[in-house]
């Protein structure tokens, strides 16, 4: 039977959340903007704030407010034992639910007894002690205690108010834990037409839940100084408060803007962020993109590239900045269903550039490099080259030969125009015919 503890404890002053803004980024680090409600008394008190992320950075925090001040504040992250909570509960009276519907009240005397998975609680009435296992109890009854323990991780405040007042205040963090990523889908429903969906993929490894949620996400990478890892536990600092300002809410839905050196997507629907969860969210689609499609030969390679060519401008259909990530395409084979015709990666994709996805290698076009001569005439190094391409297909196909060419090169005497791209690369294009064999040849020396 699963086990399960239903521990009663009440906390005083525990704040409670009206909303949270998350701003993720792309290298594990998260902003969160959140509304702190503060029941005040006048003079000094103690605060804790409950549920925070076990992987919030406690000197990350900034906490908006006027007519008090935060004194002291640090991060705790009690431990989930079952023992270590109840060693608060030593010498107080508890009830026990049994697997057998069996209840045992008492007072508890020992947790983990000898390092074993026992507890034992003596009896009121007549004085007798139980051993119990762990294993054997489903639930725990426990007393309001004088002192406040909090369970979960948390903050600790140490807040001085000037006079009794009820604020709901803003609170910034950062905190770790939240990752997420983007990947996009084009699915070709044209000769030169393709549907681009883009989506986010979440995940949430921090310790703490998000209930309707506001998220950005930010495309871009932001610069963080090194953090020892146990500076988020039990630190203390002090901290001073900020006067208060507007609240700046998030743009409205769908849209992608730039900020800084940055690119934010927000999504429209609030989210439900569970811990140890990934959730899958669609962030851009594009219905109507067109593209380009070539394929691409390296000379010494025994393969043939099929490249698919992206440009984002409105005039091909996109226009909008587009995440990097793996983009997947897929096309209907002649019974109409998708297969997927191939992958690859891409970086963030700005408006007026372009990319280009290596999908595969293509099927019917051999290709072989060959050095037909190869001398050295003086401080020159000359080669006669070969490229061999062979089209088993029935339709005709345009190719583009890449060659690196090497340093202080010339290239002559070739059978197909040229074009040099820098100081070492050169590509040729050529048509190949449906079932034919076409030839290519160059000249290249090199001066040392």
């Amino acid at each position: 039977m699963k086990r399960f503890f239903t521990i009663l404890l009440m906390i005083a002053g525990v704040n409670i959340f009206a909303y949270d803004i998350i701003s993720i980024y792309n290298n594990d680090t998260t902003l969160v903007q959140s509304e702190l409600k503060l029941n005040l008394k006048k003079g000094v008190h103690n605060y804790y704030w409950d549920n925070v992320p076990e992987t919030i950075d406690a000197t990350s925090i900034i906490l908006k407010g006027k007519g008090f001040k935060v004194n002291l504040a640090k991060f705790e992250n009690p431990s989930k034992s079952v023992y270590d909570i109840l060693s608060n509960y030593i010498g107080k009276n508890i009830e026990i639910s049994m697997k057998k519907n069996d209840k045992i009240a008492g007072v508890l005397t020992k947790v983990n007894i000898d390092n074993n998975s026992f507890m034992a609680i003596t009896s009121e009435s007549d004085g007798t002690t139980t051993l119990i296992s762990y294993a054997d109890v489903v639930s725990y009854s426990l007393p309001k205690l004088s002192q406040n323990i909090p369970i979960n991780p948390h903050m600790f405040f140490r807040i001085q108010s000037k006079k009794s007042q009820h604020l709901a205040n803003e609170i910034f963090y950062t905190c770790t834990g939240i990752q997420w990523s983007a990947f996009s889908q084009a699915i070709i429903d044209g000769k030169n037409t393709l549907e681009l969906a883009t989506f986010a993929k979440i995940d949430n490894r921090s310790g703490k839940s998000f209930e309707n949620a506001a998220i950005k996400l930010i495309s871009g990478k932001v610069n963080r100084s090194y953090r020892q890892k146990n500076m988020k536990y039990n630190r203390s600092l002090k901290m001073a408060t900020v006067n208060n300002t507007d609240t700046v809410m998030a743009p409205q839905p769908n849209q992608e803007h730039s900020f800084e050196n940055y690119h934010i997507y927000k999504i429209t629907d609030p989210v439900n962020l569970s811990n140890n969860q990934v959730q899958i969210i669609p962030i851009i689609k594009k219905e109507k993109v067109k593209f380009d499609q070539k394929l691409r030969y390296y000379t010494y390679n025994s393969a043939v590239n099929k490249i698919i060519i992206l440009k984002n401008n409105l005039k091909a259909g996109l226009g909008v900045s587009i995440p990097g990530g793996i983009v997947s395409f897929y096309k209907k084979d002649i019974d109409g269903k998708l297969i997927t015709i191939g992958e690859d990666r891409c970086h963030n994709l700005s408006i007026n550039s372009k990319a280009e996805f290596k999908i595969g290698d293509d099927f019917d076009v051999d290709a072989k490099t060959t050095i037909l001569e190869d001398k050295i005439v003086g401080k020159k190094h000359i080669r006669d080259y070969q490229v061999k391409l062979i089209n088993g297909s029935d339709e005709k196909k345009e190719i583009t030969i890449y060659h690196n060419s090497g340093r202080n090169s010339k290239i002559w005497d070739n059978s197909v125009k040229y074009v040099k791209k820098d100081s070492n690369l050169y590509t040729f294009k050529i048509i190949l015919k449906p079932k034919k064999t076409t030839i290519l040849t160059w000249k290249q020396s090199n001066r040392y």
